[in-house]
């Protein structure tokens, strides 16, 4: 039996369309890409683990975190992700682990491209969520504003919102106590310099004879010298103001002497707290060639604070957090310490 042709044109049609239609794969439709954390350097978070471990004198928790930044350090991410959880889990059954450290550790994760955080769990474990430290229950005040610190820096790459507001409860449990400075406290003016103020000599305006033909008053060359002499020197100032920083890293301003003036160690002490003294001294002469000076009058935070996006930030935050933790919490450091302020030294690279 013969189909018309009219039929036959309409088959056709509709085989081509059957053709047409691209072919999806079932298994990619409804796939959504899995949410995960900033990865971090092994560096950065070897040196947060060790300080919140500090203190913690049990051996199984220290072997385990040395563990863990052995393998990350030598890329080994497969061991090291069995090793972070079962310090996950260890961390978990032992009330003795600081807050901090098993905070950290549970918003830890370790993949192909080595360890990442996820900045909104933490959050949640410190308790920052309900406008506090909540979650270190078990901790000091000065142990907990330690603590803050040192998470605020790691998490600088990381989530710079969620560091700004770990650094701020930090001061807060600081209070009146050895660490006073506060990123969002007032500026201080420096002693021996005085508050400069420049303004431009106003002219009168020109009057305008009411009725008849307005006259133009005549202005005289030599009274306009004086305001574009003063605001040729603002516009000076604001273009040269990185060379002027420049400057200032290798020459004191009147009134504010540098904090690295005569002050550069040249031997390393033996003892851990002059040692964490003498490497923030060569840092702070460092960053001040680099064109950072530290002035006399600021404190090592509002150094730190100064870095912005430098590279040498990192490296910088972990020597000023054992650096006040030497210089103003009391309490007593050890060699490992010591050595950990060298090897952030060695990655802040001394100049040649």
């Amino acid at each position: 039996m013969r189909l018309p042709r009219g039929l036959l044109g309409v088959a056709a049609i509709l085989l081509m369309l059957l053709v047409a239609v691209p072919a999806h794969a079932a298994d990619d439709t409804n796939s959504a890409p899995l949410t995960q954390g900033s990865t971090v350097s092994p560096q950065a978070l070897s040196s947060a683990l060790s300080q919140l471990a500090q203190g913690d004198n049990d051996t199984q928790l220290q072997g385990l975190i040395n563990q863990l930044n052995t393998q990350l350090e030598t890329g080994n991410y497969g061991s090291a992700a069995s090793t972070l959880l079962e310090l996950q889990g260890y961390s978990n059954n032992n009330n003795s682990v600081p807050d901090s450290l098993k905070a950290l550790l549970q918003s830890l994760s370790v993949n192909g491209d080595g360890a990442s955080i996820d900045p909104t769990l933490l959050s949640k474990l410190l308790g920052t969520n309900s406008g506090g430290a909540a979650g270190l229950a078990n901790e000091s005040p000065n142990k907990m504003s330690l603590d803050l610190s040192t998470l605020a820096n790691l998490l600088q790459g990381v989530d710079p919102s969620l560091a700004s507001q770990l650094l701020q409860q930090s001061s807060s449990l600081a209070g009146t106590g050895a660490i006073k400075a506060s990123s969002t406290g007032p500026i201080v003016t420096p002693p021996g310099v005085p508050n400069l103020a420049i303004s431009a000599p106003s002219l009168p305006a020109p009057s305008l004879p009411v009725g008849g033909p307005a006259a133009v008053p005549l202005v005289s060359p030599t009274s306009l010298v004086a305001p574009l002499a003063v605001l040729v020197a603002v516009i000076a100032l604001y273009l040269s103001r990185n060379s002027l920083a420049r400057l200032a890293g290798k020459q004191a301003l009147p009134g504010a002497p540098l904090a690295s003036d005569g002050d550069e160690p040249t031997i390393v002490p033996s003892d851990p707290k002059r040692r964490i003294a003498f490497y923030f001294a060569k840092t702070v002469s460092v960053m001040g060639r680099r064109g950072v000076p530290k002035m006399k009058f600021e404190t090592h935070r509002e150094f730190y604070q100064k870095l912005d996006e430098r590279a040498e930030k990192p490296y910088v935050g972990t020597i000023s957090t054992l650096y006040e933790k030497a210089k103003f919490s009391g309490q007593d450091v050890t060699q490992a310490e010591a050595d950990q302020a060298a090897r952030a030294f060695t990655g802040v690279g001394e100049e040649r």
